[in-house]
């Protein structure tokens, strides 16, 4: 795949099964049907919490999609409070690496391909776009 400037992936949404199996998964109580459920539950002191949920047995690859994006939301909560830790930080770009396939379009968004200055980007697009280069960029 090309560097996130050029790059083209499918789109891919959040299902209301997904938000209501992970709100009862992780006890969030926002309503499942929420628009933009990943970006309103996220909570970056409890993102140690959410990666561990990734690996549970019982999730398919949307509910792992949708964890991943309130998981990425919940990182850039967590490092604009200044509490994202390098392990957990690095835990999560192997999980986004591993799994890029799964999820290109939640890294391509966070890597704002169109921004041309940092007023135009996430605190956290510098570290997506790391994470793009590590796992698309050949």
């Amino acid at each position: 795949m090309a560097s996130f400037l050029d790059a083209s992936v499918p789109e891919r949404w959040i299902g209301t099964s997904e938000c209501a199996r992970l709100n009862a998964l992780l006890s969030i109580s926002t309503d499942a049907q929420c628009q933009d459920w990943q970006y309103i539950a996220s909570d970056g002191l409890r993102l140690a919490e959410f990666v561990a949920a990734y690996h549970l047995p019982q999730l398919n690859d949307d509910d792992r999609f949708a964890l991943m994006a309130l998981i990425v939301s919940s990182a850039h909560d967590a490092l604009d409070r200044g509490i994202l830790n390098a392990e957990l930080w690095s835990d999560i770009q192997c999980l986004l690496v591993t799994d890029a396939t799964l999820h290109a379009h939640t890294i391509l968004y966070w890597c704002v391909a169109d921004a041309t200055c940092d007023d135009e980007m996430f605190t956290l697009t510098p570290r997506m776009r790391a994470v793009w280069n590590a796992a698309f960029d050949s």
